[in-house]
C-alpha cells in the first residue's frame, strides 16, 4: 500500500471497536490481498473468507475499481459487505445490493464546502500536483468557489516530478498577480516538496493557503508549520476535535496499541461501531445477514467526528464536515478547529461519473 501503516491502524481501530461495542463471541479475521489492485487476488481473498473462514461480514479497504467485483460476490452469497475509503474521488458507483454499504469520509464533500466558505476571496489561484489531479478534491474546491460566485484566476499544474519551472510559475503568480487565496492540491511528500520550494514566498506574500485536510498532516506541520500558519482546511476528521467521544477514542487507542490514533484508525473504529451496534443474531448466536443489513440502514452512531449513518436505500455514508486553521503555540503547529457542519447528505450534488473531468477513471490503489 502507498501508506504502509494504513492497514495496521485500520485493523487496530476495528479491534478497539470490538472490545468497546462487540460481544465475547465476535471475531475479526484479517486477510491480506497484496496491494488490493489485482482482481484475481482480491476475488481469491474474498472467496477464502466466505467459503473457508465462513465470515458473516467483509470489510474491504481496496481501490474503487474492486468495488463491483466484491459487491457481486457478497450479493451472490447474501453476506454484508462494507467498502471503506477516505473519499478522495467523487466519481464512483457500486453495484446496487441490499447487502453492500459504502463507508466513506467523503473528503471530496468537505473540500467542496471549504470552497463555498471562501466567498470573500476575489483573486484565488489553484495549484495542483499531478499526483493529486486524478482525485476530485481540487475540482470540488473550485466548484465550491463557483457556488459562492468566485472565479479562479489561474491554475498551476506540476509535473510528476515537481521541477523548478513549476516553482518559478508559482513565485511569479504570487509576486505579480498578488492572489488572496492559494489552493494547494498537494499531500504527503509532494506537500513537503511544495513548501520546501515556495514556502518562504507564500509567507512573504501574505496569501491565505487553503487545501484538503491531507495538506496539514502532523508530519508536514512538524517540518513546515512555519510556512503554513493560517492555512485553512476542511476534513471529515481531525485528531484535534474537542469532544468527549474523540478524546476517549484517542486515549483508548493509544492505551491499546501504544500508537497515536489517526484517520485510518478512526475509519476502522467507526465501521466497527456501526457493525457491532447493528448486528442481529438468531437464538443460536448466528449473525442474520438480511436483518443486520436492514439494521445498518437504520443505525446512527455518535462517532468521534460526529453523527454518522448510511443512506437508507443507497447505503453511502452521511456525516458532517470540520473546518480548521493552522495555529502555532510554543513552537508547535496544529489544526485548530474553527467550525463544523452537522450531518448533511452531500451525495445529491454528485452527478453521473462520466460528466467529471476524470471521465470515470479510478485510482487502482486504496489510498483514497
Amino acid at each position: 500500500m502507498l501508506f504502509p501503516t494504513a492497514g495496521l491502524q485500520f485493523s487496530e481501530g476495528m479491534a478497539l471497536a470490538k472490545k468497546s461495542f462487540g460481544t465475547a463471541t465476535d471475531e475479526i479475521v484479517l486477510e491480506g490481498a497484496g496491494t488490493c489492485t489485482d482482481v484475481d487476488e482480491v476475488q481469491k481473498a474474498a472467496n477464502k473468507l466466505l467459503l473457508q473462514e465462513r465470515v458473516d461480514v467483509i470489510v474491504a479497504y481496496v481501490g474503487h475499481n474492486m468495488y463491483s467485483t466484491l459487491s457481486d460476490i457478497c450479493n451472490e452469497y447474501k453476506k454484508v459487505l462494507i467498502l471503506a475509503d477516505m473519499g478522495g474521488v467523487v466519481a464512483y458507483t457500486a453495484s446496487q445490493s441490499p447487502y453492500v454499504f459504502m463507508h466513506s469520509f467523503n473528503e471530496w464533500a468537505t473540500t467542496y464546502n471549504l470552497g463555498k466558505r471562501n466567498e470573500g476571496n476575489s483573486h484565488p489561484i489553484v495549484s495542483m500536483s499531478l499526483m493529486e489531479a486524478g482525485y476530485s478534491l481540487g475540482y470540488t474546491f473550485v466548484k465550491g468557489l463557483e457556488a459562492s460566485g468566485v472565479d479562479v484566476k489561474a491554475f498551476v499544474m506540476s509535473k510528476l516530478d515537481i521541477d523548478q519551472e513549476f516553482f518559478d510559475k508559482v513565485t511569479s503568480f504570487l509576486k505579480e498577480d498578488k492572489p488572496d487565496l492559494f489552493y494547494c492540491g498537494f499531500t504527503g511528500k509532494d506537500a513537503d516538496v511544495l513548501l520546501e520550494g515556495v514556502g518562504k514566498e507564500l509567507v512573504a506574500s501574505g496569501t491565505t493557503i487553503a487545501g484538503s485536510g491531507w495538506l496539514t498532516l502532523p508530519s508536514t506541520l512538524k517540518k513546515y508549520g512555519n510556512s503554513m500558519v493560517g492555512a485553512q482546511t476542511a476534513s471529515a476528521y481531525y485528531t484535534t476535535i474537542k469532544n468527549e467521544a474523540n478524546q476517549k477514542f484517542l486515549k483508548d487507542f493509544e492505551e491499546e496499541t501504544e500508537n497515536e490514533g489517526d484517520r485510518f484508525a478512526l475509519l476502522g473504529y467507526e465501521i466497527g461501531m456501526m457493525l457491532f451496534r447493528a448486528a442481529v443474531y438468531n437464538d443460536s448466536g448466528k449473525l442474520m445477514s438480511k436483518k443486520t443489513a436492514e439494521s445498518l440502514e437504520q443505525t446512527e452512531i455518535d462517532s468521534p467526528r460526529g453523527k454518522v449513518s448510511y443512506h437508507p436505500t443507497e447505503h453511502y455514508t452521511i456525516a458532517g464536515c470540520w473546518f480548521a486553521e493552522v495555529k502555532e503555540e510554543n513552537g508547535n503547529y496544529f489544526n485548530e478547529i474553527t467550525d463544523h457542519i452537522d450531518k448533511v447528505d452531500m451525495e445529491v450534488w454528485r452527478t453521473d461519473e462520466n460528466n467529471w473531468p476524470n471521465g470515470g477513471w479510478f485510482n487502482p490503489y486504496p489510498c483514497t
